[in-house]
């Protein structure tokens, strides 16, 4: 399994790092928390991989070993994946939204995802059109568009993990 990552930081702005930066990011981040200053940083990660599952599978098992499927706020998130995920097949791969009957929800469900009113969602031309009543996952495809599917095909997963440093005192005595 090949991975590539994405990470944020720093009041969340995000920008794409190969891993190694990413490790090395991850540890200077362990050392400032260590060191008792103050820390600020949410860190998010969305990786990429090239196993492939149907949508309820990759969603259980991004659950399972980091948090969830990849939520998408507004467009230079989009890009910024889009950037990232270049290497990918065709067919794209899967993100966190799908159907609820209702309307389209986010899998990954917190406070910050539900206040949000979700008015970014880049379909491709046609879409969503729910192709013989039979669409309601989301993928991402060629230059950062989404296109419904049927749940059950099996794609290329993005998963997301957050991590967030507790807030601590700089400690001056010595």
């Amino acid at each position: 399994m090949s991975l590539r990552a994405y990470g944020c930081a720093s009041f969340r702005r995000k920008y794409v790092v190969t891993l190694t930066e990413l490790c090395i990011y991850i540890l200077v981040l362990c050392l400032i928390v260590l060191s008792k200053c103050y820390v600020e940083h949410v860190i998010e990660f969305i990786f990429i991989t090239d196993l492939n599952l149907a949508w309820v599978d990759a969603r259980d098992y991004c659950r399972t070993f980091y948090d969830d499927l990849a939520t998408i706020a507004d467009v230079r998130e989009n890009d910024l994946i889009t950037d990232m995920a270049e290497v990918l097949n065709p067919d794209g791969f899967w993100i966190g939204l799908h159907d609820d009957i209702f309307d389209w929800k986010w899998s990954l469900v917190s406070d910050d995802i539900e206040a949000r009113n979700q008015t970014f969602m880049p379909w491709q031309e046609n879409e969503p059109d729910n192709l013989n009543s039979a669409e309601h996952c989301v993928s991402m495809v060629a230059e950062g568009l989404w296109r419904d599917r049927n749940c059950m095909m099996k794609l290329e997963i993005s998963f997301f993990e957050q991590l967030i440093p507790r807030k601590c005192t700089y400690d001056t005595e010595k």
